[in-house]
């Protein structure tokens, strides 16, 4: 058999305890006491004695024995004495017949009456004399036994009251058998446990007391050299010294047996002299004395040095009975001084016991040599103890190995073993982890066993006590045959089997004896050897995975067709114990089992094994593992919402997805609730609602902070505001919202104590300056969720873009739509790279220019149709859209393809009732979809849970349950655990980069790897329309060094800088956890210099080229520090860009109706951003005005009779960048056609027949080439 040492036998030898205390499991290990003052042989129990007189007998006036002279007699009886009783209990006198006097009553026959009963009790007294029983080796602990003639076996008596101070036991009984008066022998060899050996370390006591650290709980020695030992009460409990540490002191003088001599009296219980005891605290305690209660005064130093007397007491065996208590604190460092018992005393004072001394922390600080004492438990908890005839089997179930040195098993017959120091040792062999055979034991003999625990500090446990009696084993089994067939079945907790027979070792013939197969775990009554056949074990749930619970399946079959199979789930290849209880309930053979709930507490690969369990308890083999791969750990944990002036707090137990209300928190009364949100950590929660004072509405942003440890809401702020929607920016620094209609507000918040204060506010963004307002129109705002970014949305499908660290307005766009509130619906991808909104009643989806804010590309993400007012929701993982579809009745789930927002519908979820909200949980693992319904007259409200598939997409129902109450707001927030650190993002972006359009019409930037210095050459720029008289249509742009679109020449290199870190929140980061490095190098490796503007989260740099480089090369690192959070990634990012200058020119341009594309020989058409309609970029746009004139010319003749007017019909178009009126242009054309007829001095006469126009749009378009400089 393979041998780990759990069992230190205590033996005869010069050896030190401690010195042992280090060893591990997996070496054999015996460990020795030294003889001195701790071990005095085998505990062998005294012979019968007779010192206790015949009792005297009381008979009640009410028994029927009273009116009958000599009905009774007591007289030797002639049963013989037993030697022990109950293994542990001596008779101190004779038997004794109590009984009738069969003179009186001579019609009963002796023979006949073996045990006589009656209605009403007599008692009977004993009377002993203590000092007889001491000298004869026996304590004041008695029993009295009666014969039972019919079993023929001793057994106690009930109603025995015991008189120490009289020295007397009565005995109320009303039947008449043999009676004999018992008594505990005096218990040897009990030393004082041991302390840990860290505290004769950390806090080494010296002074004249030789006074040793030791153990204290009930039961237990307080004197080195008695035997005394503490009686639990109430006061003692109260106190709080129950597995606490003291000194053990001396009274001195002769010691009781088995204890260690001191000294004398006067070098202890009467010492007078000071520095008694001294000790330095090793952190903050409180020290007790216990004192001797009998004195007329006590010890004078108690009350000079400020002890405190407590009210309560401590009993203990000792003569004094009870002990005063006084105690005093001490901080850590203080010197602990003690003096003489009777310092200050007359020598006839009564106090004549010594003190002991106990010791408390004063608070829970981890890591000291009390902290770690304190909180070692005894690993065993339970002992199944099974008797053979000269040998006990002692069972107890797995232990934790990392916790415990060693076991320590001690026996003694007639009491239990109080400390390792006490008792015998075992001698047998271990039964692998889970047991010891103790052999050559005497047979019809009761033994006490004590188990205790040593940690590698030295610190022993309580004791874990059981007692055997051994007997005859008949079949040689090794288990006593009254063992076998007794039907209490006291096995059942080690193994569920009750009794065996007891004339064959073997039950069930299968060639493995009761005892082995009991030790095993296999039923003995059972031939079945053949394990279960496990033929798969499968993952049902993902992997890797952030979430805390898997599923898993596995198929088996047994040899017996139709049985029962149990399944167990381990994280061991070692096969497991049959009682074990993680054990679950399985089906018949073939059985297949579903694992839902296997909770995953590591993080990396776990591997998993599966067990099968028959009912003759015969487990499988091993089976090859499921492997899963825990990266961290996400997942929801609270949902949160307000019914009727309360918000609720509800926690989601994961294993059963069952809703579980928490806790509940009454708010301010409202009129209406508009807005609820969380922070990100979950730590606040804001309601935005609103009340009617007197004559007017108020609206309240209200802060509640959440404590999930102690489950309580606590209010931490309210503010009056204007706006009707608000969130929190990217770093949470702000609340975001809208004030007055028309400005974007932007109040401080302070995440430390959830204040809000400091507004700022943008200009008016009113269109209509301010009307709007009176209109009962306002701006919706949404803030980027990757740029400081804040878009201010109009009802006129308007919207501004702002930037949030000045609140300077960017730009202003319009989307030309009719659809008065479609952008006000719009919610940004969690990328920032599209977005979503409801348009006409259709879901539609639009690009973002991540240089300009812009919405473009405008388009349809599904072929979706009116379905009624819709709602939608993104998750925060940008892989699901929920939206409601018919009209409320069913919710469509989309899968988002995070390269272009398209949408992929992968199931309809029918609501099954009136949809009242929706929610994803932040870890985009669960959907919550509360609904109402109408049963039997009554409208409940209730809530689906959803899990998120994350192969497929799809949503699976977990659970539905009634939940909250019908309210008129219905949106619930959800809370979610994550201690995950994701790779922070970090975006470097050249903002002042030309764009241009592609023929699919994308925006496409030739940046950010490419520095446009350009210019545009002096020559003729575009290919005109045949026959054209139009004139060139690019005249603007032909002047040598014209500046480019937004771009001059010699502007510097601008980059935008932005920090996104999800985790920044949540897992309590500051900015000084994060070192940033950045550089700007030339081609030579030289340094530029970087001018940068802004905070740690958005920063804009600008710097320049020098007119000899070629190239620059722009270098970041941002280094995460913190530590609190889980890293999921590298905890370093790393950016850089290379810049190459690069000359861009006009290569030429065409001019086309408006509405023609530019010909497919334009690779890079030019974009102006400004020019965006309908998210479609177009070209350079003019007017052409043709103007009509019919004109008559006249030239000067003789006179004006012989005049002759030539009629002209003159047509010319001109190119309008402007905004003039044709018809005045064309007039203006008139006028100037005049100066220049006029001009010839042959004309001076002419008239205008008519004057006429058109108009029309024409695009133009240019195509730019980029080349070396």
């Amino acid at each position: 058999m393979k041998k780990q040492t759990l069992i230190i036998l205590f033996l005869l030898c010069h050896c030190s305890l401690i010195q042992n205390t280090k060893n591990q499991f997996g070496n054999v290990l015996i460990a020795f006491l030294s003889s001195a003052g701790f071990y005095s042989g085998e505990d062998r129990l005294p012979a019968p004695v007779d010192i206790v007189p015949a009792p005297t007998l009381t008979i009640p006036s009410n028994s029927v024995f009273s009116s009958i002279e000599n009905s009774l007699k007591i007289s030797k009886g002639s049963t013989e004495t037993p030697i022990l009783v109950q293994g542990k209990m001596v008779p101190i006198g004779d038997v004794y017949d109590i009984g009738l006097n069969f003179e009186t009553f001579t019609g009963i026959n002796p023979v006949e009456a073996k045990s006589v009963i009656f209605p009403e009790p007599i008692t009977f007294e004993y009377k002993y004399d203590k000092s007889s029983l001491t000298e004869a080796g026996f304590i004041e602990e008695f029993t009295v036994y009666y014969f039972d003639v019919f079993s023929e076996t001793w057994l106690p008596m009930d109603h025995v009251v015991i008189d120490l101070e009289k020295q007397t036991i009565q005995v109320a009984t009303n039947h008449f058998t043999p009676f004999v008066l018992t008594a505990l022998p005096t218990p040897t060899n009990t030393g004082v446990a041991l302390a840990p050996q860290c505290l004769s370390t950390t806090m080494p006591i010296t002074g004249e007391g030789g006074a040793q650290w030791t153990q204290l709980d009930a039961h237990f020695k307080y004197y080195k050299d008695r035997n005394y030992t503490i009686t639990p009460t109430n006061d003692f409990y109260e106190l709080g010294l129950n597995r606490s540490f003291g000194i053990a002191t001396c009274n001195g003088g002769t010691p009781q047996t088995g204890s260690e001599p001191c000294g004398s009296f006067t070098e202890h219980k009467h010492n007078a002299n000071l520095n008694y005891i001294n000790f330095v605290a090793d952190e903050d305690l409180t020290v007790y004395i216990m004192y001797d209660r009998r004195g007329a005064s006590d010890a004078s130093w108690l009350a000079s040095e400020s002890w405190t007397l407590d009210s309560r007491t401590i009993q203990t065996t000792d003569a004094v009975g009870s002990y005063k208590v006084y105690y005093k604190e001490f901080l850590k460092g203080n010197l602990v001084t003690l003096h003489g018992n009777r310092v200050g005393l007359p020598t006839n004072t009564a106090v004549d016991t010594n003190y002991w001394v106990a010791i408390k922390r004063k608070e829970n600080n981890p890591g000291t040599c009390l902290a770690s004492a304190e909180n070692f438990q005894n690993p065993i908890t339970h002992i199944t103890a099974i008797p053979g005839q000269t040998s006990s089997t002692l069972l107890w179930k797995d232990i934790d190995l990392n916790s415990v040195s060693n076991l320590i098993i001690r026996r003694k017959k007639n009491a239990p073993p109080s400390s390792p120091a006490d008792g015998l040792p075992v001698f047998g062999e271990e039964i692998s982890t889970i047991g010891f055979k103790d052999t050559l034991l005497e047979e019809n003999t009761t033994y006490y066993y004590s188990i205790f625990a040593l940690n590698s500090e030295g610190v022993t446990s309580l004791a874990q006590t059981v007692l055997i009696t051994t007997g005859v084993d008949s079949d040689q089994d090794g288990i006593r045959d009254s063992f076998e067939s007794d039907l209490s079945c006291p096995a059942y907790s080690w193994f569920p089997v009750c009794t065996t027979n007891p004339n064959l070792a073997d039950s069930d013939s299968d060639g493995i004896n009761d005892l082995t197969e009991i030790i095993q775990q296999t039923n003995p009554n059972d031939p079945d050897t053949n394990p279960p056949n496990i033929s798969s074990f499968t993952l049902l749930s993902e992997t890797p995975t952030y979430f805390p619970i898997a599923k898993l399946s596995a198929n088996a079959t047994d040899n017996v067709p139709g049985q029962e199979i149990d399944w167990l789930i381990t994280k061991s290849n070692v096969k497991p114990k049959f009682d074990h209880p993680g054990w679950q309930t399985g089906t018949v053979s073939p059985s297949l089992k579903e694992f839902s709930g296997i909770e995953l507490k590591d993080l990396g690969n776990q591997n998993f094994y599966v067990w099968a369990k028959d009912k003759a308890g015969n487990i499988s083999n091993l089976y090859a593992p499921v492997t899963i791969n825990v990266l961290g750990f996400k997942y929801p944990k609270h949902l949160i919402s307000v019914e009727n002036n309360q918000i609720k707090m509800y926690k989601h137990n994961l294993l059963t997805n069952i809703l579980e209300q928490k806790i509940s928190k009454s708010i301010d009364p409202y009129f209406n609730i508009f807005q609820t949100f969380l922070s990100k950590d979950g730590k606040y929660f804001f309601l935005l609602s609103d009340v009617y004072n007197s004559d007017y509405e108020e609206f309240y942003l209200s802060v509640y902070r959440i404590d999930y440890v102690n489950d309580t809401i606590t209010f931490s702020d309210k503010k009056s505001v204007i706006p009707l929607n608000f969130e929190l920016s990217r770093n949470e620094n702000y609340l975001i919202g809208t004030h007055s209609g028309y400005r974007v507000a932007k109040i401080t918040f302070n995440k430390t104590n959830g204040t809000i204060t400091n507004n700022s506010y943008t200009e008016n963004l009113d269109p209509y300056d301010g009307n709007a307002g009176w209109l009962g129109f306002a701006i919706i705002t949404k803030t980027h969720p990757k740029k400081d970014w804040v878009y201010a949305f109009h009802h006129y499908n308007r919207y501004h873009i702002v930037d949030l660290p000045s609140l300077n307005k960017l730009s202003s766009q319009s989307i030309g739509s009719t659809d008065l509130d479609g952008l006000q619906t719009l919610n940004f991808h969690p990328s920032g790279l599209f977005a979503y909104f409801l348009q006409s009643g259709e879901l539609k989806v639009t690009d973002v220019d991540q240089i300009t804010g812009q919405l473009y590309n405008f388009r349809n993400p599904i072929n979706n149709s009116y379905s009624g007012p819709q709602k939608f929701i993104i998750s925060e993982d940008g892989l699901i859209l929920l939206r409601t579809e018919n009209y409320g009745q069913s919710l469509g789930n989309y899968e988002i393809d995070p390269s272009n927002g398209n949408l992929t519908k992968k199931d309809t979820i029918a609501i099954g009732g009136n949809f009242r909200s929706v929610m994803i949980d932040s870890t985009s693992q669960f959907v919550y979809l509360k609904y109402s319904k109408v049963e039997n007259n009554t409208t409940q409200i209730r809530t689906k849970i959803f899990k998120v598939d994350k192969t497929t997409r799809k949503l699976d129902q977990v659970g539905d349950q009634i939940l909250g109450e019908d309210n008129h707001y219905q949106n619930q927030v959800v809370h979610s655990y994550d201690n995950t650190n994701p790779p922070v993002e970090v975006s470097l972006t050249q903002t002042n980069q030309l764009g241009f359009l592609q023929r699919d019409g994308v925006v496409k930037y030739p940046a950010p790897n490419t520095m446009l210095v350009g210019v545009i050459p002096n020559t003729t720029c575009g290919v005109l329309p045949p026959s054209s008289i139009y004139g060139d249509p690019c005249r603007l742009y032909t002047r040598t060094g014209q500046p480019l679109i937004d771009r001059s020449i010699g502007n510097s290199i601008q980059v935008s800088k932005t920090i996104s870190d999800s985790a920044f929140i949540r897992c309590n980061k500051r900015e000084s956890d994060f070192t940033e490095t950045l550089s700007v190098k030339d081609s030579s490796d030289t340094a530029v210099n970087i001018q940068s503007f802004g905070d740690f989260w958005s920063k804009k740099l600008s710097f320049d080229f020098r007119p000899s480089d070629p190239n620059l090369s722009l270098n970041y690192s941002l280094t995460d520090h913190s530590s609190e959070c889980l890293s999921t990634g590298s905890n370093v990012t790393n950016k850089s860009i290379a810049f190459t200058k690069k000359k861009i020119s006009l290569k030429g341009g065409i001019v086309t109706t408006a509405g023609s594309p530019p010909p497919a020989s334009y690779t890079m058409p030019n974009l102006r951003h400004y020019q965006m309609i309908n998210g479609r970029a177009l070209p350079v746009t003019s007017r052409l005005v043709t103007c009509i004139m019919e004109r008559f010319d006249c030239p000067l003749g003789i006179n004006l009779l012989n005049l002759f007017c030539n009629r002209n019909i003159i047509t010319n178009g001109y190119y309008l960048s402007d905004d003039r009126n044709p018809k005045e242009f064309c007039a203006s054309i008139a006028v100037s056609r005049d100066i220049s007829t006029f001009s010839n001095p042959i004309y001076r006469f002419g008239y205008i027949k008519s004057l006429s126009f058109t108009e029309e749009t024409r695009w133009i378009w240019e195509n730019y080439q980029i080349s070396d400089p």
